[in-house]
């Protein structure tokens, strides 16, 4: 950023010329001024950008070398002053806005947080502007040994911090505590429930005691698949339950279409509020806070205010977009309703029922108090398993 501002203070040019060897031309200058973003058109022309200063060495040059470099465009602050030589109100308009860029350099004008996986960003930079640092504090009078060490006892979840600050970005390096879990004297095990009714059609135990067989009537919660395992050898053992039930089921499908909608239809009428940051403290432009619509979407959107279009400076300009919509009554036929209901339908069935074995399928439809109704019973055959934690702990 910092050689970026010197090379829009100081100007420069970008040039393009044409000769039987460029690349020769070109290390004869780099010698002699200041050259970059050299980019080969083709086997005799190229481009680059110099300073002034470099400009004048290429043209002495390229007389001698028998072509005439073509300036492509001129930018930075002098060729700009040169440019409003007649505006004087101008030229104190951007005198003015060096001179506080140069006082802003001296506060923060951003924070990144880095290395954080689950703490958010967010709450890092507020606990920070709880501390006192942030977007427009004053740098010479930050201690940040005293606010790192204040930081980490005030966020426990954070086990080290580092803030640095390059140019006006203050960037902020953590790393996250890893906790050791509590020590639990229970052993964490598994049985396998019933999800849903039905009747039991195989039981694939992996783990654990099989507790139903194929032909039993099941309930929703029901133990399907036991922790508790008998053997012969070691009587009964504790191993966490792990397989799958397959059990043939009801399922009900119910979806309700309104003949009678409302559409979200826009008018013409908008109202734009605005307000801006700068350096941290937020400045509101105007005096009501929203519009008196009834009924509106809104939009914010920010933009850094960006000076000579080169300079970004240390204001944030928010604009919140309110736009009026009004709701307008519609219908639809049944049949586009059905239509609709059907979509919904099966896109239910293949979320719930992707690995089922699908028996019977029956639908019925009716049209009542302004809705149109579809219902669908389906027999299928799938996996009921469902795992259900508990812990377990011997007396001593």
């Amino acid at each position: 950023m910092v050689r970026s501002l010197i090379r829009y203070l100081r100007g420069y040019i970008r040039i393009s010329f044409s000769c039987s060897n460029p690349d020769s031309f070109l290390n004869a200058i780099r010698s002699t001024g200041e050259i970059w973003d050299i980019r080969k058109v083709d086997s005799r022309r190229m481009s680059f950008t110099c300073t002034g200063n470099a400009f004048k060495i290429v043209q002495s040059l390229s007389q001698k070398w028998g072509f005439e470099p073509e300036v492509l465009y001129e930018k930075g602050l002098i060729y700009t002053l040169k440019k409003h030589k007649h505006r004087s109100g101008l030229l104190v308009g951007i005198l003015f806005g060096l001179i506080l860029l140069q006082l802003s350099t001296s506060f923060v004008w951003e924070v990144r947080v880095e290395g954080n996986k689950e703490l958010p960003s967010g709450e890092i930079i507020d606990v920070l502007d709880y501390l006192g640092f942030g977007e427009g504090s004053f740098i010479p009078n930050v201690n940040f040994d005293r606010l790192n060490n204040s930081f980490l006892l005030t966020e426990k979840r954070i086990s080290w911090i580092s803030v640095n600050i390059k140019g006006t970005v203050a960037h902020v390096e953590v790393k996250e505590r890893d906790f050791a879990p509590d020590r639990i004297d229970k052993q964490k095990c598994v049985n396998i429930i019933a999800a849903r009714d039905g009747i039991i059609e195989r039981v694939d135990a992996h783990n654990g005691g099989k507790e139903v067989k194929k032909g039993d009537a099941v309930v929703k919660g029901q133990l399907l698949i036991s922790s508790f395992m008998e053997t012969r050898k070691s009587g009964t053992i504790l191993r966490s339950a792990a397989g799958n039930v397959w059990a043939k089921t009801l399922r009900t499908f119910d979806e309700k279409i309104p003949l009678t909608y409302y559409e979200k239809a826009m008018t013409k009428n908008k109202a734009k509020f605005y307000s801006a940051r700068i350096l941290g403290k937020t400045l509101t432009l105007h005096l009501d806070t929203k519009p008196s619509y009834k009924k509106y979407e809104k939009k914010i959107t920010e933009k850094n205010i960006i000076l000579l279009g080169k300079i970004v400076l240390p204001i944030k300009v928010k604009c919140e977009t309110y736009s009026e919509y009004e709701l307008k009554k519609s219908n639809r036929s049944e049949a586009e309703a059905k239509e609709l209901a059907m979509a919904d339908l099966y896109r239910k069935i293949e979320e719930e029922l992707t690995t089922a074995d699908v028996l019977s399928r029956e639908i019925t439809e009716k049209t009542e108090n302004g809705m149109y109704c579809l219902t669908c019973e389906i027999e299928c055959i799938e996996d009921i398993a469902k795992e259900k934690t508990f812990y377990f702990q011997e007396k001593s």
